[in-house]
């Protein structure tokens, strides 16, 4: 591009032009961030599933992640596990969704848990019934099945979820010569070796279940902090393609967890790390680099919630968290909800996360994630960053000015300085991000 300017004008100008210059030529980052939602609704009622589905797709997600739940698919054990075509299997319901979300061109993550009790090693404790000790083999074998079953529709099939918790996976701990010692990780790591072969076998890559952002202090309780986890996993040679995590945070998305065993959106690289130096040492295999995603990540807003981040905040904050996501390496983030829930019981203990509100009514985050912008002070300038709904041209403006302009090329990702601080916008053709400000 040709900038043009006169040495009469006032020097604002100049360095303008050596804004968009700079725009130019390193607006691009060649690293690009995928996004898209998990909402349990995407798996039940068709109707209502579709219309999740539509509004997903108008915020340009291209991915949902569909959660299955094995002891509803296979009430009975299989005769033949790993047959699709085995009479213990019911697969309407799935089918129907999968073929909803691909008429919609969303790419389709699935994801299961629901432990059949035929499917556990041991006699389960009754309070720990739908998650003690599922047996690797099974696992494996319903992942394969999965696999096998959709084999030209899905590509990516994620096991379990948030393993480093009890209401997922038990025991997390044992008491042994007196004193307590981890389990969750090594009974995760069999079910991850044991469904890599056969997912990979049909054409499909496995994902890592999410873990979960939190642990306990102390051993011996009911959750493990997800660096202790999978420092644990790692410690034996593990199979699979895509690593996951889920960074809630208590606090917003620029705040780090209290403890360095925790990981919340700031802190995803401590996971990132430990995964990097087990590929190297030949503990996850195969031995080549594996991209992190988040599948599930999110806050709660106010309205509807009365304890949840206001509205215009909790816009920011999605944009912000994409950031910083982007910034440690995370290749794909999965928002947790698409719309509200309905809050019975209680706001407690239902998700009001959604970019709509359950009217259908689009909050200030509708616009936060179809066209994430972000900002952050350097020195006495503003480093930008954003995903651009296309890959046109996009000009940043601060008081009805230009600023620069960025073409962010195929990935739609750039991420530039510019002069000054201040409130900054993007504009794509008609579209216009939420503002930051420095």
């Amino acid at each position: 591009m040709r900038v043009i300017f006169s040495v009469r004008k006032n020097a604002w100008v100049l360095i303008l032009a050596g804004v968009l210059m700079l725009a130019l030529d390193s607006g691009a980052q060649g690293r690009g961030l995928e996004t898209g939602f998990f909402d349990p609704l995407f798996a039940e009622a068709p109707k209502p599933a579709r219309r999740y589905m539509d509004q997903a797709r108008a915020v340009d997600a291209s991915t949902i992640r569909l959660q299955v739940n094995w002891s509803v698919v296979a009430v009975t054990r299989p005769d033949r596990p790993r047959d699709p075509d085995d009479r213990a299997y019911s697969w309407d319901a799935l089918d129907a969704s999968i073929a909803d979300a691909r008429a919609r061109g969303l790419d389709v993550l699935l994801s299961f848990t629901g432990l059949p009790g035929w499917a556990q090693r041991r006699k389960a404790p009754r309070a720990e019934a739908p998650t003690f000790r599922p047996d690797p083999q099974d696992v494996g074998a319903f992942a394969t099945v999965l696999a096998r079953r959709y084999a030209r529709q899905v590509d990516y099939i994620q096991v379990w979820n948030e393993p480093n918790l009890s209401t997922y996976l038990t025991p997390q701990w044992e008491r042994r010569s007196g004193k307590f010692r981890p389990v969750a990780p090594a009974l995760f790591r069999a079910m991850l070796n044991a469904s890599y072969p056969g997912v990979h076998a049909a054409g499909a890559k496995l994902v890592v279940a999410g873990t979960a952002p939190f642990g306990d202090i102390d051993p011996g309780g009911l959750r493990i902090a997800p660096v202790t986890f999978w420092k644990q996993v790692l410690k034996r040679k593990t199979r699979f393609d895509v690593f996951s995590h889920h960074p809630y945070s208590v606090r917003g998305p620029r705040a780090s967890a209290f403890s360095k065993k925790d990981v919340a959106v700031p802190d995803v690289h401590r996971l990132v790390d430990i995964v990097a130096r087990a590929v190297r040492s030949g503990k996850a295999l195969p031995r080549q680099r594996k991209p992190t995603w988040v599948t599930e990540v999110s806050w709660d807003s106010g309205p509807p919630d009365p304890n949840g981040v206001p509205v215009k905040r909790h816009a920011r904050w999605l944009a912000q968290t994409m950031h910083e996501l982007w910034k440690q390496g995370v290749a794909r983030v999965l928002w947790f909800r698409v719309r509200d829930q309905k809050p019975e019981p209680s706001f407690a203990e239902t998700n009001q996360s959604g970019v709509y509100f359950l009217n259908g009514k689009a909050k200030p985050a509708k616009r936060a994630f179809a066209f994430p912008f972000d900002c952050e002070r350097r020195g006495s300038g503003t480093r930008v960053w954003l995903r651009a709904p296309s890959s046109r041209p996009v000009t940043i403006v601060a008081k009805g000015r230009r600023v620069a302009l960025v073409r962010p090329g195929g990935d739609r990702v750039a991420s530039i300085t510019v002069a000054g601080t201040g409130i900054f916008q993007a504009v794509s053709g008609r579209t216009r991000s939420i503002a930051c400000r420095t």
